[in-house]
């Protein structure tokens, strides 16, 4: 379960979490959750490599961390692309401009998970 853990905090990219999180309107809602977000992170790295004796998250699988190297830059990339026909899918007013995103929306999660290896 360890080992799983810390992969899936290798996936973790703070600037794209941050990206999702300014979808949020309320402000202060958004900084207070993304807050704890950030700092129960810290504590489960911090807590994972204390387990696994490791230095840094992901050292122990080099195969793994080079695989993220690889898929990461682009599936961030799509992760940057789905904030946007987020924001938009929400600005629009009518369930016809709405339709216009579904689409993408669904493609952009399928293409997200398929990146990371998940199954959506």
């Amino acid at each position: 379960i360890i080992d799983e853990v810390e992969k899936t905090l290798a996936l973790v990219d703070m600037k794209i979490a941050r990206d999702y999180a300014s979808l949020v309107p309320d402000e202060n809602v958004r900084a207070t959750i993304f807050a704890m977000i950030e700092k129960e992170l810290a504590l489960t790295a911090e807590m994972v490599l204390k387990v696994s004796g490791g230095t840094e998250i992901a050292g122990r699988f080099s195969q793994f961390r080079g695989s993220l190297a690889v898929r990461l830059p682009t599936t961030n990339e799509v992760n940057r692309e789905q904030v946007d026909l987020l924001r938009r899918f929400r600005a629009t007013e009518t369930d016809a401009e709405r339709e216009k995103f579904k689409s993408a929306l669904l493609l952009s999660i399928n293409t997200v998970a398929a990146g990371l290896g998940a199954t959506g």
